[in-house]
């Protein structure tokens, strides 16, 4: 991620605070979950760790942005079935939409599974079922494990738990989740924008999130209100339309009621931040956005969270044409793989194979072989590439990294 920005760690400025709805009942259509204090405790206490992004005074002018940015262009989708409904998940919705545009900025458009989601996380039932209480960190941390993205065409991967709440389970067992198609990664982390800096200008907030969006990177954004605050942005979004804009957002501040979202973009003609929500369409609103000022108050308790991703793709500077799709192949086979850096810039390179069995080589040839063996049962090797740049080699750079998955049978 390419922030015009400093990292610094501060502490956070956010209050033990209750985050979604309260109450669940089958007549509210937008449901949410009420966290523990402990829960809250770790929670600001992980929001301490994360680096925060500064964007320094002098820039704020020097910044070049557009008038209108809509992130939502590499985002195709159904917003009628973007819609949590029942399920308290708009933590899962609002991080998977970012994580959706970040794909589709590598040219993979179209929505991630959402139900994938709430079918994996904490086997899918019990307390900690995904349309229960979670945050973005919780988001992160089963990705970090899994390791990919599935789409949400596969077969079952539609959202099916739209009718399901907290303490139940989900509706779509893991096993017929259709996982054949994938977007892989090697590694996704989480930052924090530095709006929340006492004495910043506002000015200065507002350029560290456009310096983000700009680089064409969408943003989780957090709210937390009061009671009445929580219904009157309700009230707001069931009335208004989708260029109104909340201007006593600021007013709706407390510590009963959160919801999360994804920040996707802005415009300059009424200086306004524009939002996807997960709850589906209104007649006012087709596409499921909202907008609000950018001039918030962002040092104010409690405050906004700006969350920013980071995610390194597979297959997109390094790749392995040879061979040139995942293999499924004998015990005692030998596959020669060659590999290839689309930004190499005539530099010398390292070429590291990891062939997923306890087995690697490292040289300069971008060619290697290798036999597999199994024994008893059918298994599936990540063989990871990664290209370093050798321009200095006391410090080689990391270019990329490609994977093929070679499934090896008895």
């Amino acid at each position: 991620m390419r922030f015009r920005a400093n990292t610094i760690i501060m502490l956070d400025l956010a209050l033990c605070i209750s985050f979604h709805l309260s109450a669940q009942n089958s007549s509210d259509p937008y449901p949410g979950m009420e966290f523990t204090k402990e829960q809250l405790k770790q929670h600001v206490a992980y929001r301490n760790k994360l680096p925060l992004v500064l964007v320094d005074g002098s820039q704020v002018t020097a910044l070049a942005s557009p008038t209108y940015l809509n992130l939502l262009s590499y985002f195709p989708h159904d917003q009628t079935a973007w819609n949590q409904g029942d399920c308290g998940n708009c933590w899962v919705y609002g991080s998977t939409a970012v994580v959706s545009i970040m794909n589709g900025v590598q040219g993979r458009q179209g929505p991630l599974s959402v139900q994938f989601f709430n079918s994996a996380y904490n086997n899918g039932t019990g307390s900690g079922f995904a349309c229960c209480p979670g945050f973005v960190e919780n988001f992160i941390s089963f990705y970090s494990g899994v390791g990919y993205f599935i789409p949400w065409s596969n077969n079952n991967a539609s959202f099916m738990d739209l009718h399901t709440s907290c303490g139940n389970s989900t509706l779509q067992p893991l096993s017929g989740i259709s996982t054949a198609a994938s977007w892989p990664f090697y590694k996704i982390t989480e930052g924090r924008i530095g709006t929340v800096v006492p004495g910043q200008p506002v000015s200065v907030s507002i350029s560290a999130i456009k310096s983000v969006l700009n680089q064409n990177i969408p943003i989780v954004f957090s709210f937390y209100a009061s009671s009445s605050g929580w219904s009157s942005f309700k009230s707001w979004w069931n009335t208004g339309t989708e260029n109104s804009i909340c201007t006593n957002f600021d007013s709706f501040k407390g510590s009963d009621f959160g919801h999360t979202v994804a920040l996707v973009g802005y415009d300059e003609s009424d200086s306004t931040w524009i939002f996807l929500n997960s709850w589906g369409v209104t007649s006012l609103r087709p596409n499921g956005t909202f907008k609000l000022p950018q001039t918030l108050s962002y040092n104010t308790s409690p405050t906004y969270e700006f969350d920013a991703f980071t995610v390194s793709w597979y297959n997109t500077n390094v790749t392995i044409p040879t061979p040139s799709t995942d293999q499924s192949i004998g015990t005692g086979t030998t596959v020669t793989f060659t590999g290839n850096c689309s930004n190499s810039g005539g530099q010398p390179l390292q070429y590291v194979w990891d062939f997923g069995d306890g087995n690697s080589i490292s040289g300069s040839s971008p060619t290697a072989t290798h036999t597999f063996y199994t024994s008893g049962s059918t298994v599936t090797r990540k063989v990871i590439l990664t290209i370093n740049s050798m321009a200095n080699p006391m410090n080689p750079t990391l270019l990329g990294k490609g994977l093929r998955n070679i499934t090896v049978h008895p």
